[in-house]
C-alpha cells in the first residue's frame, strides 16, 4: 500500500469525523480540483477503518443526462434488503429516502455513506444529500461528499445544497496541490529528476504521476498527451479494450467487454490506464478516460457506442439503468433506441423528482418524434417537467403544441384537461388573461365531453350491452367527471386569486360536490383549499376548517404539494389579513411541514411572510392609536379591502 504524501492531516480529520459520528452523525465535504486525489483519499480512509465502519459507496457519473438517484442505486446494490427492493420496484422517493435512513440505523458498525463526484449529481441526488444532511445528527452515521469545487459556477445547485446543510454537523477538507518536497519525493521513487516537475504539473498528483510514468525525456504537457501516448504503446487487443471502456462514463461491467481476452485487460491495467473492481473495469481517473475518448474519431465513437448499446439492451432484466441506455443510444446516433428509451428515462426521473434530468431526456427525444402517435403525450410530459423545473416559457410552448395535437385528434376529454393544465402554466408565466381564457374553455369542453359520455352510457344501457361493456363505459365516464371536477376547481382558484370571491365559492362548491361523489381526494383537497382560502379572504373563520381538511386529505393521499398549498394558504392569507391570533402559529406549522419535505419554494414564501409580522403589528399599533372610533372603523374597512386585493394579486409562487 503506497502512502499518500501530505494527506495524513486530512485522513486524521476524516477519522475525527468518524469518531464524532458515533455520538451524533456528521457530514464531511471533500473538495478539490480534478486529479487532486479526492477519491484516493476516501479510498485510503475506507481501507484504514474497514473493521470499525461500514462503507457504502455511490458515484455520480458524467452521462449526457445523469442517472436519477444513481448513487443511491449503487448503495442499494451493496445493502440489498428493503432499499434494493424499493429501488427495483421504482418506489416513491420519500420511501427510498426513508429506507436509506432505516439501513443506516440497522448497521452494527458506524455506517459511512460516500457520494463521489457530486458536481455531476442529478436533481434527486442533490435532494437526497439535503434530506440526509439535515437528519444526520439524529443518526450515528457519516456522510462523505466529494466534489470538484473549481468546476462549480456561482449558480451551480450543489452550492445551494451545501448552504442548506446544518452548519453544526458539517466539516470540510480541501485538498491542496503537492509541495515541491512531495513532488521531489515522488520523482526520487520513480528514479526521475525532479527539476521543473512541480512547475510543470502545478503539484497535481495525477499529472505528476502520469508525467513520471511516461518515462521519456520529452515530457508531454497535458494529461491527454500522456494518456494517448500510453494508449498507443499497447498491443492491438489491449487498445481495443481501452477504446471500448473509454466510451462508458460509468465503470464497465466485465461482461460488457464482449469476449475480450483477460490478457488484453491485464495489459491495459499494467499500462496504468485501467483499474479493476470486483466485477468491473474502468479508467484510473475520469481525465484519462476523457483523453482517450476525445482521441477517437466520430465514426469510431459511434461504432463503439453501438456495441455497448447492443450488449446493454440484451442484458434486459439485469438492473441496467435506462439512463445509460439513453446515453449510448444518443452517442450512437440510434434514433429508434432514443425513441424507445428516452421517454421511459424521463418518466423514471420524474418519479423521483429529478425534474431537470427528465427535461433533458424529453429534449433528446422530441426532435426525433415528429410524426409518432404519442407525440402529444411526450409534449405534455415535457411541459409538466419544465413547469416543475421553473422553465415557464418552455412549459407553455410545449403545452400549446400538445393542445394543438389533441384538438386536431378531436379528443374532447384530453383537450379539456390540456386546457386546464395550460391555464395553470399561463398563470405561472404571468399571463392572467390567457390563463382565464384557457380555464373557461376547459370547463366548456369538459362539460361537452362529460355530456357525450353520459349519452353513450345511456345508449349502452338501452341497448342491453354486456356487463363488461357497461363497466368500461361507466369507468370512462367517471374519468371524464374527475377531469371536469378539477377544471371547476381550477376556475375557482383563478377567481379566488382575482378576488372574485362569489364566483370562486360557486365553482369550488361544484368541484367539491363532484369530487366527494367520485371519491376523488386530489380534486377534493384542491377545491377545499380554494374555498377555504376564499372564506378567509371574506373574513369567514370557517375557512380554517376547510383548509385543515384539505391538508389532512392531501397528506393521507401522499400529495405533498397539495398539502403544502393548503397550509401555506392558511398561513400566508391569514398573515395578509392580520389574523394575529393565528398567523404566527400557522406560519410556524407550515414552515415545519415544508422544510421536512424539502419544499424550498414554499419555505421561502413562508419565511418572507413571517419576517414581516412584527413590523406589521408595530405599524398597526401606531396607526390605530389616537384616532376617533368612527375613523378607525372606516380605516379598518378600507385596509381590509386593500389587504384582500393585495393577497389576491400576489405574484405567482407556490401558494395560490
Amino acid at each position: 500500500m503506497t502512502d499518500l504524501l501530505e494527506r495524513d492531516p486530512l485522513l486524521d480529520e476524516l477519522a475525527g469525523a468518524l469518531d464524532a459520528a458515533a455520538t451524533a452523525g456528521r457530514v464531511m465535504l471533500v473538495a478539490g480540483e480534478a486529479g487532486i486525489g479526492k477519491s484516493a483519499l476516501v479510498r485510503r480512509f475506507s481501507e484504514w477503518h474497514a473493521t470499525r465502519a461500514r462503507f457504502l459507496f455511490g458515484a455520480c457519473d458524467p452521462l449526457l443526462t445523469p442517472r436519477a438517484l444513481g448513487p443511491l442505486h449503487d448503495v442499494g446494490r451493496r445493502t440489498g434488503g428493503a432499499l434494493a427492493g424499493l429501488l427495483a420496484a421504482g418506489g416513491p422517493r420519500e420511501q427510498l429516502f426513508a429506507a436509506l435512513l432505516d439501513e443506516l440505523e440497522r448497521s452494527d458498525r458506524t455506517p459511512v455513506v460516500v457520494v463521489e463526484d457530486a458536481h455531476w449529481a442529478d436533481e434527486a441526488t442533490l435532494d437526497l444529500l439535503v434530506f440526509l444532511g439535515r437528519r444526520i445528527a439524529q443518526t450515528k452515521a457519516l456522510l462523505v461528499v466529494t466534489y470538484r469545487d473549481d468546476e462549480l459556477p456561482i449558480d451551480h445547485p450543489l452550492r445551494t445544497v451545501v448552504g442548506l446543510l446544518p452548519a453544526q454537523a458539517v466539516r470540510r477538507v480541501h485538498l491542496e496541490p503537492l509541495s515541491e518536497g512531495a513532488v521531489a519525493e515522488l520523482a526520487r521513487r520513480a528514479g526521475r529528476p525532479a527539476a521543473g516537475l512541480r512547475a510543470l504539473t502545478g503539484g497535481n498528483p495525477l499529472l505528476v504521476t502520469e508525467v513520471l510514468a511516461a518515462g521519456t525525456a520529452g515530457v508531454p504537457l497535458t494529461v491527454r498527451d500522456l494518456a494517448v501516448a500510453r494508449f498507443a504503446a499497447l498491443p492491438p487487443d489491449a487498445r481495443d479494450v481501452v477504446r471500448l471502456v473509454a466510451v462508458v462514463p460509468t465503470t464497465a461491467e466485465l461482461w460488457l467487454l464482449d469476449g475480450a481476452s483477460p490478457a488484453a485487460v491485464e495489459a491495459a491495467m499494467a499500462a496504468g490506464l485501467l483499474v479493476a473492481g470486483e466485477d468491473t473495469v474502468g479508467f484510473r481517473h475520469e481525465l484519462l478516460r476523457r483523453a482517450v475518448e476525445d482521441s477517437l474519431s466520430a465514426m469510431a465513437r459511434r461504432d463503439l457506442n453501438r456495441r455497448i448499446l447492443r450488449v446493454l439492451a440484451g442484458a434486459g432484466g439485469s438492473g441496467i439503468d435506462v439512463a445509460r441506455l439513453v446515453h449510448h443510444a444518443r452517442e450512437a446516433g440510434d434514433t429508434a433506441a432514443v425513441l424507445r428509451y428516452a421517454p421511459e428515462a424521463a418518466r423514471q426521473a420524474a418519479a423521483v423528482a429529478a425534474h431537470r434530468e427528465a427535461v433533458e431526456h424529453y429534449r433528446a427525444v422530441l426532435p426525433l418524434a415528429g410524426g409518432i402517435p404519442d407525440r402529444a403525450e411526450l409534449l405534455e410530459g415535457y411541459s409538466a417537467e419544465c413547469y416543475l423545473s421553473g422553465l415557464s416559457a418552455e412549459a407553455v410552448a410545449a403545452g400549446r403544441e400538445a393542445l394543438a395535437l389533441r384538438e386536431a385528434a378531436g379528443d374532447l376529454e384530453q383537450l379539456g384537461d390540456g386546457l386546464r393544465r395550460l391555464s395553470r402554466l399561463y398563470w405561472w408565466d404571468g399571463n392572467r388573461p390567457e390563463a382565464e381564457a384557457a380555464a373557461a374553455r376547459a370547463v366548456t369542453v369538459l362539460q361537452s365531453a362529460q355530456a357525450n359520455e353520459s349519452a353513450t352510457a345511456n345508449e349502452s344501457a338501452t341497448a342491453n350491452e354486456s356487463t363488461a361493456n357497461e363497466s368500461a363505459t361507466a369507468k370512462q365516464s367517471a374519468t371524464a367527471e374527475r377531469k371536469l371536477a378539477m377544471a371547476y376547481s381550477n376556475q375557482a382558484q383563478l377567481d379566488m386569486l382575482a378576488n372574485r370571491l362569489e364566483a370562486a365559492t360557486a365553482w369550488a362548491g361544484r368541484a367539491i360536490d363532484l369530487a366527494r361523489r367520485l371519491d376523488d381526494r386530489e380534486t377534493l383537497s384542491h377545491a377545499l383549499t380554494n374555498i377555504g382560502s376564499t372564506k378567509i379572504l371574506r373574513g369567514d373563520s370557517g375557512g380554517r376548517a376547510d383548509l385543515d381538511e384539505a391538508f389532512d386529505l392531501a397528506v393521507a393521499a401522499g400529495l405533498e404539494d397539495d398539502a403544502a398549498r393548503a397550509l401555506c394558504n392558511l398561513a400566508t392569507i391569514g398573515a395578509e389579513m392580520r389574523d394575529h391570533r393565528h398567523a404566527r402559529g400557522d406560519l410556524d406549522r407550515a414552515l415545519v411541514f415544508v422544510q421536512a419535505h424539502e419544499l424550498a419554494g414554499y419555505a421561502q414564501h413562508i419565511l418572507g411572510h413571517r419576517a414581516r409580522i412584527p413590523a406589521r403589528r408595530g405599524r398597526l399599533a401606531r396607526c390605530g392609536a389616537r384616532r376617533p372610533r368612527r375613523a378607525r372603523r372606516t380605516r379598518r374597512r378600507r385596509c381590509q379591502v386593500r389587504r384582500r386585493a393585495r393577497a389576491a394579486r400576489a405574484a405567482p409562487g407556490p401558494p395560490g
